[in-house]
């Protein structure tokens, strides 16, 4: 299964509307929706994996 990663607002009136997607017409696609959260706070010299 491939993942794509969109981001997107509702209007005001809660409507999602998802444009050119790389799927094609007719093609079953599976939705999770996640609510989008802050970004962290970047730490200076800090990688992910390190110790």
């Amino acid at each position: 299964m491939n993942a794509h990663k969109l981001t997107a607002t509702l209007t005001e009136n809660g409507t999602l509307l998802l444009k050119e997607l790389p799927f094609n017409a007719r093609e079953s696609v599976e939705i999770i929706i996640l609510e989008r959260s802050e970004p962290t706070s970047f730490v200076e010299g800090c990688k992910i994996g390190d110790s």
